[in-house]
């Protein structure tokens, strides 16, 4: 039908998965205050920074086509990589590969206390960690139920009553931009 669907984001952090767009249609858009990103069916997380003013993209699936403000063509993204447009320049940088799914192979499936705690993490390029968890078959992460975000030390969660939960776990590199996603299963009798 041709109508514009999207969202305006002036700070915090959106993940989307956009269905296909048909023929003629614009797709579906996340305007920022650095740019826009437009896009006709794929899956990627956006970004904005209010007090560093930029936007960051990180494409997982399909194309991002990413318009800064100084920008007249904006800059496909593929999948796999990122980029950051920053305020005062209005330019989309070149993009970036997002950094690779952390090894969470050594986790345990069970816990037994209140406090649940995971072994600290390191990876090259990883200067923080962010997780998150949902309950067990909440696959798309839809009802996210605590998010935390390290740069070093273990990865905890508070406030988890005993059940089945999956925590999600990715790298963050120096540049803010979040890399692909590790999943973990696991129990939680305290």
């Amino acid at each position: 039908s041709g109508t514009l669907s999207g969202v305006r984001l002036q700070d915090g952090q959106v993940e989307v998965k956009a269905q296909k767009a048909s023929g003629g249609s614009p797709g579906f858009r996340v305007g920022t205050p650095q740019g826009l990103l437009g896009v006709r069916g794929t899956e990627f997380r956006v970004s904005v920074d209010g007090h560093a003013e930029v936007t960051r993209n990180e494409v997982l699936e399909g194309t991002v086509m990413t318009e800064g403000r100084a920008s007249r063509a904006g800059r496909p993204v593929e999948a796999g990589f990122g980029i950051v447009v920053e305020r005062s320049s209005g330019e989309v940088s070149a993009p970036v590969r997002l950094l690779a799914a952390p090894d969470l192979s050594g986790w345990p499936a069970g816990r037994d206390q209140v406090l649940v705690r995971f072994p600290a993490l390191a990876q090259p390029g990883a200067v923080a960690f962010r997780g998150q968890v949902a309950q067990a078959g909440d696959s798309r992460f839809e009802r996210i139920l605590e998010d935390v975000r390290i740069e070093g030390g273990e990865l905890r969660f508070a406030h988890l009553p005993d059940g089945d939960y999956v925590v999600r776990v990715r790298a963050e590199s120096a540049q803010g931009l979040q890399g692909l996603d590790a999943r973990h299963a696991f129990t939680l009798k305290a």
